[in-house]
C-alpha cells in the first residue's frame, strides 16, 4: 500500500510542473497525465471519454496491500462518503462486495464474491437483505462438485417478486425439462395454466398440465415403505377449497381402489360402474381367451360368451335365453338343447283340472270321444301333431293340465263302467238261482 502511495505522490508531484498536461515514455510505455481533467492513463497517450478518470490499456492494475489491513481496495461514494466497493484479501481467501444504500444505517444491498480455498463451501456469492443487519438472504456457490443456489430459510421466484413457496414459477410457459439422451424437441413440461376448452373434462376452461414429449414413457415411481404406502389422487368433494377425499389409490401391490384406500383385488371399486363401448357394445375381457362378457345398450341385454360362442342371454324384462339369442314372445325362457334337472315344479297361472269332478261338469261319453278320434285323430282337448309343430313345441304346465284333465276323464270312465259292471254281475247272479 505505501508504493501504491509513493506512486501517487511521484505522478502528482510531475503534474505540478507539467503544463496542462503531459506524457512520459520509457522503453515504450506510455503514461499520460491530464491535470485539469483529472484524468490518468497507462498505457495510453489519450483518453477520448471525459469521465473517465483512470485507464489501463494493455495490461491490469495489480494492488498489493501491506501487512497490517486486509482491505486492499476500496471505492467511496461521494454522497455519503461509504464504501461502495471493496475487496479483501487473505492468503486462505479473498471476497468483493458491492455495497448499495444511502446511508450506513440502513444497508439495501450487499453483493459479496467469496472464495475460501480452505474451506468445502468452495466459492459464493453472498446477497444480503437489506435491514443494515448484514444477514445473508441468498448465496450461490461451487463446492467443487456441484452447483447451489442458497436462500437461507427464503423463498426463490422467477417471474415473481414475492415467492410464497420455497420455489415458485410464474408465468404461463411453465417449467421445461430436457434430457441430455434426449434431443431438443423432446422434454418434460409443467404448466400452471393451460386453456382446455377445446377439449375441456369439466365446466372450467383452464387446467394445470403435466406434458412428456417424445420421451418414450412417462413413469412415477414410488419408493413405499410398507403395503400400505399408495399413490393417490385426493380431491375436494365439497368444493370448499379444502382436500378431504381420497379418490383413488395404486398400492405397491399393482392393486387399484377407486373409493377405497384398501384395495383387495387389482381393481377394488366402492360404488357403481359404468361401462360404455363402441356402437352401443362393452366388452369385459378374462385375459386373452375368447371368454367375456358382453353388454348390449342396443337392445339392453348382457351375453356370457365361451369359446367365442354366445352361452347364455339376458333380455331387459328378464327373459332368458340358453343355446339361442331370442326368446319367443310371452315365455321368460328359451333353451336350444337339452336340459337336466332333478326336480321341475311348474306353476300354472289356469285352474288346476279339479273341475273335472265337480258337479255339472260336461263329461263326453265314450262314443263321442270314439267319434272325435276317428274324425280328427287325437283325444278331445288335446293338440294335434300339427298344432305343436305350428307353435314350435308344447307348454310343459298346459300340457301337464290336459293330460291330468284326460286322466281325471277316464277315472269317470272307469268308475261309471264299474258301476255297470256290477249290475250286471247283480243280474247274472238272480239268473243263476232262478235256473236252480
Amino acid at each position: 500500500m505505501r508504493k501504491m502511495q509513493l506512486l501517487l505522490c511521484l505522478i502528482l508531484g510531475l503534474i505540478t510542473f507539467s503544463p496542462l498536461f503531459g506524457q512520459f515514455q520509457n522503453n515504450g510505455n506510455v503514461i499520460f497525465l491530464h491535470p485539469t481533467g483529472r484524468q490518468l492513463a497507462v498505457g495510453d497517450n489519450s483518453i477520448a471519454d471525459a469521465n473517465t478518470r483512470l485507464k489501463v490499456n494493455g495490461g491490469r492494475l495489480a494492488i498489493t496491500p501491506d501487512e497490517e489491513t486486509l482491505k486492499a481496495l476500496s471505492f467511496i461514494n461521494p454522497d455519503d462518503g461509504e464504501s461502495t466497493f471493496r475487496h479483501y484479501t487473505d492468503k486462505d481467501w479473498m471476497f468483493t462486495e458491492f455495497d448499495m444504500h444511502p446511508s450506513a444505517d440502513s444497508i439495501n444491498l450487499m453483493l459479496s464474491f467469496f472464495k475460501n480455498t480452505n474451506s468445502p463451501e468452495g466459492k459464493h456469492v453472498f446477497f444480503y437483505r437489506g435491514n443494515g443487519q448484514n444477514e445473508v438472504s441468498a448465496s450461490i456457490g461451487i463446492d467443487g462438485r456441484n452447483s447451489f443456489f442458497n436462500t437461507h430459510g427464503g423463498n426463490f421466484g422467477i417471474g415473481t417478486f414475492n415467492p410464497r413457496n420455497p420455489l415458485e414459477v410464474y408465468g404461463l410457459g411453465g417449467i421445461r425439462l430436457t434430457g441430455d439422451s434426449h434431443p431438443d424437441d423432446a422434454f418434460m413440461l409443467l404448466q400452471p395454466d393451460v386453456d382446455v376448452s377445446a377439449l375441456n373434462p369439466g365446466g372450467t376452461t383452464h387446467a394445470a398440465r403435466i406434458t412428456g414429449r417424445r420421451l418414450g414413457h412417462l413413469v412415477i415411481d414410488i419408493e413405499a415403505n410398507d403395503a400400505k404406502d399408495a399413490f393417490a389422487i385426493r380431491t375436494d368433494r365439497d368444493f370448499d377449497g379444502t382436500v378431504d377425499n381420497i379418490a383413488m389409490v395404486v398400492q405397491p401391490s399393482g392393486n387399484v381402489g377407486i373409493g377405497t384406500t384398501d384395495p383387495a383385488q387389482k381393481l377394488d371399486v366402492a360404488g357403481n360402474v359404468r361401462v360404455r363401448g363402441s356402437n352401443g357394445i362393452a366388452k369385459v375381457m378374462n385375459g386373452d381367451s375368447n371368454e367375456f362378457i358382453q353388454f348390449d345398450a342396443n337392445d339392453e341385454s348382457i351375453s356370457f360368451y365361451s369359446n367365442d360362442h354366445e352361452a347364455l342371454r339376458i333380455f331387459n324384462g328378464g327373459m332368458v335365453a340358453i343355446g339361442t339369442n331370442e326368446v319367443f314372445s310371452g315365455y321368460k325362457l328359451a333353451v336350444d338343447g337339452k336340459a337336466i334337472c332333478e326336480e321341475l315344479r311348474v306353476k300354472l297361472s289356469q285352474n288346476w283340472p279339479d273341475y273335472v269332478f265337480e258337479e255339472g261338469y260336461k263329461l263326453l261319453s265314450l262314443d263321442e270321444v270314439e267319434k272325435t278320434i276317428q274324425e280328427k285323430g287325437h283325444l278331445p282337448g288335446i293338440p294335434s301333431a300339427q298344432e305343436v309343430e305350428a307353435r314350435g313345441g308344447v307348454d310343459v304346465g298346459e300340457m301337464q293340465r290336459k293330460t291330468l284333465e284326460k286322466v281325471e276323464e277316464l277315472t269317470l270312465y272307469l268308475i261309471e263302467l264299474k258301476k255297470e259292471n256290477e249290475e250286471l254281475k247283480e243280474r247274472l247272479l238272480v239268473l243263476e238261482r232262478e235256473n236252480d
